[in-house]
């Protein structure tokens, strides 16, 4: 079971980085967007604070899992609610967009759908 969890928490990490990386390239789409005259100004910047915003929910939920310590998990399902519960609180605590929490929850269940299948 621990090495199941070990495999969940760095699929997860994984999946995290790749989110990141890609609200990172919706940033600088904006950024070309706005300079290429087809949103205004104003739009791209509220826009790329947006997705900064979110970008910074996924680094810290990137810094949940790196806190994770595995051996303090009797099973998936208790690893897989507690990191979710975290990641929600995050966001609640610091006020960042509550579109980060969809993202978290989606990754999750996808890593979970993911572990859940080839065991």
């Amino acid at each position: 079971m621990r090495m199941a969890m070990v495999k969940f928490v760095k699929v997860l990490r994984i999946e995290m980085e790749d989110l990141e990386a890609d609200l990172e390239f919706l940033v600088a789409e904006n950024y070309r967007r706005q300079e290429a005259h087809e949103e205004s100004e104003r739009v791209c910047l509220e826009n790329v604070a947006t997705l900064r915003n979110e970008a910074l929910g996924v680094q810290h939920f990137v810094e949940i899992l790196d806190g994770v310590e595995v051996d303090n998990f009797d099973n998936l399902d208790h690893l897989v609610a507690t990191i979710r519960q975290r990641c929600h609180d995050v966001i609640t605590r610091r006020g960042l967009a509550e579109a980060a929490s969809a993202y978290a929850d989606r990754k999750i269940a996808k890593v979970e759908a993911y572990m859940t299948d080839s065991s």
